[in-house]
C-alpha cells in the first residue's frame, strides 16, 4: 500500500516518512544526490499521498484494458501532491500516460521536473486527466517529452499530445515551462479548462513532420496525414484563459501556438508574444493562431511577429474561419503566409485570414 507521505530527505518525528539513506552521495550538500529514487509503481484508489525530493525513473508499462494506464503512477478518486519531483525516462507503450493517469482525482505539483518521459501509443507523454480531475502545476519543468500517435482528428475519442491530454477536467498552470517536447500538440484539451500564466512554450514540435535545415527547421510536408493539431489544441467546448505567456519556435499542422475549434470553445488571451511559429496543414494553416467551426477569441496586449505558414488558405499570424475574433492593442511583424508545397494555395494573408468570420 502507498505511504501517506514519501520525502527524499531524512525527516525526524514522522513514521509516515520514508526516508533516504542508501544513496546519499559523499556532499551531503548536494541535493540531487539526496533525492530518494522511489522506485514503486503507484496504484492510487481513494488515496492521498505525498512526494517530496523523490526521483521516478524509467518505469514502463502497456496500458489497456483500465489497467497500467500511467507508466509511474495511476490515480482514481485520488490526491496526489508532488514538490520538487524528477521523473524521467518513463515509457507507456500502450493506452495512457508515459508518467501520470489521473480519472476523477486532483493532483498538485509544484517546483518538479518532467523529462524524456515518452507515450508510444495513444495518450499523453506525461500527464492524461479525465472525467472530473483537477490538475494545479507550478513552478515546473517539462522538458524533451514525447509522444508518436497520430490521434489529433476530429471524432477519435483519445487524443494524443507530448505532455498533457485533458478530457472534462481542469489544469491550471503558473510560472512554468515547456521546451523541446514532441509530438502533434503539447496540451490537447476537451470539454475542459485551462488556466494559463506567466509560462513559456518554447520549441516544441512534432519530429514527423519536420526536417532540419540550419537554424530554423524546414517543414517537410510530404506524405504527411492530414491532422488539426498547435502546440495547444482545444476541443469541443473547451475554456482556456492565457496571461502573461510567450509561444516561440513551434512547429505544428495546423498552427504553431492555439487551435480553437468547436461551437463553445474560447479563448481569453492578454499580454502574450507569439513569435518565430510555423505551421503547414493542406487544407489551412496559421503561424500563430488557427480558429474555426465556431470557436471565439479575445486577445489584448498581444505581439505576432516572425510566425510562418503554409498552405491552400493561410495566414501568416491568425487564420480564422467561421468564428469570432476580438483583438486590441495588437503588433504584428513580418509574418508570412506561403503556399503548400504539394496542394499550392488559394488564398492568404501575411497577418490576418477571415472566412465568414465575425472580426473586431
Amino acid at each position: 500500500d502507498a505511504k501517506p507521505s514519501v520525502c527524499g530527505f531524512p525527516c525526524e518525528g514522522d513514521e509516515r516518512h520514508i526516508t533516504q539513506t542508501q544513496e546519499q552521495g559523499e556532499e551531503e550538500g548536494d541535493e540531487e544526490e539526496l533525492r530518494l529514487l522511489f522506485d514503486p509503481r503507484l496504484d492510487l484508489i481513494g488515496q492521498t499521498v505525498q512526494l517530496r525530493h523523490v526521483r521516478i525513473e524509467h518505469h514502463e508499462a502497456f496500458g489497456g484494458g483500465g489497467a497500467n494506464l500511467g507508466a509511474a503512477i495511476s490515480s482514481a478518486n485520488s490526491t496526489l501532491v508532488a514538490e520538487h519531483v524528477t521523473v524521467s525516462g518513463n515509457s507507456q507503450r500502450g493506452i495512457g500516460a508515459g508518467a501520470i493517469f489521473s480519472e476523477n482525482s486532483t493532483a498538485t505539483i509544484r517546483a518538479s521536473t518532467f523529462l524524456t518521459n515518452s507515450n508510444l501509443g495513444p495518450g499523453a507523454g506525461v500527464l492524461y486527466a479525465l472525467t472530473g480531475s483537477t490538475i494545479e502545476v507550478s513552478h515546473s519543468q517539462f522538458k524533451s517529452n514525447s509522444a508518436t500517435h497520430h490521434m489529433a482528428q476530429p471524432g477519435t475519442s483519445i487524443k494524443s499530445a507530448s505532455v498533457v491530454v485533458l478530457e472534462d477536467s481542469a489544469m491550471t498552470v503558473e510560472g512554468s515551462q515547456f521546451e523541446d517536447n514532441d509530438g502533434p500538440s503539447v496540451i490537447v484539451s476537451t470539454s475542459s479548462t485551462l488556466d494559463i500564466a506567466n509560462t513559456a512554450f518554447d520549441r516544441n514540435i512534432f519530429s514527423q513532420m519536420v526536417a532540419a535545415q540550419g537554424r530554423r527547421r524546414r517543414l517537410s510536408e510530404t506524405d504527411t496525414p492530414s491532422m488539426q493539431s498547435a502546440t495547444i489544441s482545444l476541443w469541443s467546448g473547451s475554456v482556456a484563459t492565457l496571461a502573461h505567456s510567450r509561444f516561440t519556435d513551434n512547429i505544428c499542422w495546423s498552427a504553431g501556438a492555439l487551435f480553437i475549434a468547436n461551437a463553445g470553445t474560447s479563448v481569453n488571451f492578454d499580454h502574450m508574444t507569439f513569435s518565430g511559429n510555423q505551421a503547414s496543414a493542406s487544407d489551412s494553416a496559421a503561424g500563430a493562431i488557427h480558429i474555426s467551426d465556431g470557436a471565439s477569441t479575445v486577445g489584448t496586449h498581444v505581439t505576432f511577429s516572425d510566425n510562418a505558414a503554409a498552405s491552400q488558405w493561410v495566414a501568416g499570424a491568425v487564420y480564422a474561419s467561421l468564428a469570432s475574433v476580438t483583438l486590441s492593442d495588437a503588433v504584428f511583424t513580418s509574418n508570412l503566409a506561403g503556399p503548400h508545397s504539394t496542394a499550392g494555395t488559394r488564398a492568404g494573408s501575411g497577418v490576418l485570414y477571415a472566412h465568414r468570420c465575425v472580426v473586431r
